[in-house]
């Protein structure tokens, strides 16, 4: 079957990332989730280092099939760490757990993809991000993967949700989606270091 190749631009409607500046950790939480509306994708995430990003795109038609969300959420992670490179012990926050099943599985060693993702829809050589992800997991005994229930206010989880839907916003310029995105991040972490002081 032929694949028609979409040029970058066109099949990212969102793709911006950023770092709060002066937020230095010596454990690294990181929060990360997906929004999907038909064929629509948004992808989020923020950490306690500073560093936030958003991702919309459109699925090609037979891209994931059945699994969009759950193919979404580990996307989701794999584009995060990519941009974070996290080193150290790392915390992954996720309100899916059928995600977290994968991550725990790879982490163990076991690479097996979701059955509906497609890692050889391609348009460049670079490896397919799930299969990047479950190859960096191996053996990393030192990531804590841990569920957060969603929508409950938790601050790193409710930035993470905001960016993901961020990332489904098709009608905003670049400069539009980098500036909302760094309000989000900002603000929440802002609320995290609040938290944080009055716990103190």
């Amino acid at each position: 079957m032929a694949v028609t190749v979409v040029a970058k631009r066109k099949l990212y409607a969102v793709n911006v990332h950023g770092r709060i500046p002066d937020h230095t950790v010596e454990h690294t939480t990181l929060a990360t989730d997906a929004a999907v509306t038909g064929p629509r994708v948004g992808l989020g995430w923020l950490s306690d280092t500073g560093h936030w990003g958003a991702r919309g795109h459109r699925y090609p038609i037979d891209a994931c099939l059945s699994e969009t969300v759950l193919v979404a959420e580990l996307r989701a992670v794999a584009y995060a760490w990519r941009r974070i490179k996290p080193t150290g012990p790392v915390t992954l926050l996720l309100d899916s757990q059928d995600a977290i099943e994968y991550l725990r599985r790879w982490q163990g060693g076991d690479g097996r993809l979701p059955a509906a993702y497609r890692s050889a829809y391609r348009t460049d050589d670079a490896t397919p991000a799930l299969v990047g992800l479950a190859d960096t997991l191996a053996g990393r005994p030192e990531v804590t993967v841990r569920w957060v229930e969603g929508h409950t206010g938790h601050i790193l989880n409710e930035a993470a949700d905001s960016l993901a839907k961020l990332g489904l916003r098709g009608n905003l310029s670049h400069s539009e989606a980098i500036a909302a995105g760094r309000v989000i991040a900002a603000n929440r972490l802002a609320d995290l270091h609040a938290l944080e002081a009055s716990d103190a």
